[in-house]
C-alpha cells in the first residue's frame, strides 16, 4: 500500500480525488480538512482515515506527514471571491499551509507532492494557455498559487522533492451544494433553473469556461502521482470552450424548458472572458484525455440539482450571491 496525504479533501476535487484512490485498490488515504463531511462518514474502508485539522498549525501538519509517502495537496479558499472578500486571512491560508506542507516533507523525506496551483495564473495571455508562458498573476489567488509553485521549485532544487503543479481551469462536479454562492456556474445555473427561475449572466453570456469535471480531474492528478515525471505545472483542462449560453441551452434542452437569461453588468473588476486549455504537455506526460463531456456533465449536475434541492430549496437564489459583495470588491 502507498500510503497519501490528501489535503483539502472535502472539496470537490478533494472528494473525487479520494474516491479515486481508495478504488484504485493500492493506496491507503489518509485525508484532512477543516472538517469532516457526512461523505467520509459513510466511508467503510480499512484504507481510509480522516484527521480534522488546520494546516496552518506545524504541528498538525507533522503527525499527518509522518505517516505517508506522499502528498496530494488541495487546501486552500476555493473561489477568487475568498480572496476579495478577506485577502489577509485566504492568501496567508494558502502560503503557509503549502509552507508547513513543504517543511514537514523535507523532515520526513516524502519525496513527491501534487499540488492545485490555477489556471488564472495565465491572464491576460492568448489563448490556448501553455505551461511555458510568461505568467503575470493578476490577482491575489494567483499570486498566492503562484508562490507556492515557486517555493515548491525552491524544495526541488535543495530537498529533492517532486512538484508537480495542477492548474486546474473550470473544474465542477456534482456536490457543490457546500459551497453555496462560490460554485462553478455550471451549478448556480442548474439550481436556479431546476426551481424555474431564469439564470442571471454576467456580461453577455458568451464568455467561456474550459469545463473539466471533477472526477476527470481526480484521475489526471491520480496518474500524476503515479508517474516519474519531474518537477513542473500542468494544466488540467478539457481543451474544449464552453460558453455560459451554451450551459444554459444545454440544461433549457435537458429540462424541456425555455428560461431565458437575464444579463447583468459584470460586477467584479477582475475577470476572465475565456479560458482554454492547450492540453499538449498533460497528453504527452499523462496520457489521458478527459471522459466527461461538458453535456454529459452539465446533465448529472442538473439531475443531482433536481434531488439536492428536495433538501436545500433556498439554492435556488445562490446565484445572486455577489450582491452581498461590499461595492469595493466589485
Amino acid at each position: 500500500m502507498t500510503e497519501v496525504l490528501v489535503t483539502g479533501s472535502s472539496g470537490l476535487i478533494g472528494r473525487a480525488v479520494v474516491n479515486n484512490l481508495l478504488e484504485r485498490g493500492n493506496y491507503s488515504v489518509l485525508a484532512t480538512d477543516l472538517k469532516k463531511t457526512q461523505v467520509f462518514s459513510e466511508i467503510d474502508d480499512p484504507n481510509f482515515s480522516f484527521v480534522e485539522g488546520d494546516l496552518r498549525d506545524y504541528q498538525i501538519v507533522d503527525g499527518l506527514m509522518s505517516k505517508v509517502s506522499s502528498v496530494i495537496h488541495l487546501a486552500a479558499p476555493s473561489s477568487f471571491l475568498m480572496y476579495k472578500e478577506n485577502p489577509l486571512e485566504s492568501t496567508i491560508n494558502t502560503i503557509q499551509s503549502f509552507l508547513n506542507i513543504l517543511e514537514a516533507m523535507k523532515k520526513y523525506g516524502v519525496k513527491k507532492v501534487i499540488h492545485a496551483s490555477t489556471s488564472a495564473v495565465y491572464e491576460g495571455n492568448p489563448l490556448p494557455y501553455q505551461e511555458d508562458m510568461q505568467i503575470n498573476p493578476p490577482d491575489l489567488k494567483a499570486l498566492s498559487k503562484k508562490m507556492n509553485e515557486e517555493m515548491a521549485l525552491l524544495y526541488s532544487r535543495s530537498d529533492g522533492i517532486i512538484s508537480i503543479a495542477m492548474r486546474p481551469f473550470s473544474v465542477y462536479g456534482e456536490g457543490e451544494d457546500v459551497k453555496g454562492g462560490y460554485a462553478n456556474v455550471t451549478s448556480l445555473f442548474a439550481w436556479a433553473m431546476v426551481s424555474g427561475k431564469r439564470p442571471v449572466v454576467w456580461g453577455d453570456g458568451n464568455q467561456t469556461r474550459d469545463l473539466i469535471h471533477a472526477e476527470d480531474v481526480a484521475e489526471i492528478f491520480a496518474l500524476a502521482l503515479e508517474k516519474d515525471i519531474q518537477s513542473q505545472p500542468l494544466n488540467v483542462g478539457a481543451g474544449v470552450e464552453t460558453s455560459f449560453n451554451r450551459i444554459i441551452e444545454i440544461i433549457n434542452n435537458y429540462l424541456g424548458t425555455k428560461l431565458e437569461p437575464i444579463y447583468v453588468p459584470v460586477p467584479i473588476d477582475i475577470y476572465a472572458q475565456r479560458l482554454l486549455s492547450d492540453n499538449s504537455v498533460l497528453d504527452k506526460i499523462i496520457g489521458y484525455k478527459p471522459q466527461i463531456s461538458a453535456e454529459e456533465g452539465i446533465k448529472r449536475i442538473v439531475d443531482y440539482a433536481k434531488n439536492v434541492l428536495k433538501k436545500k430549496p433556498d439554492l435556488d437564489a445562490k446565484q445572486m450571491y455577489y450582491e452581498t459583495l461590499p461595492k469595493e470588491e466589485r
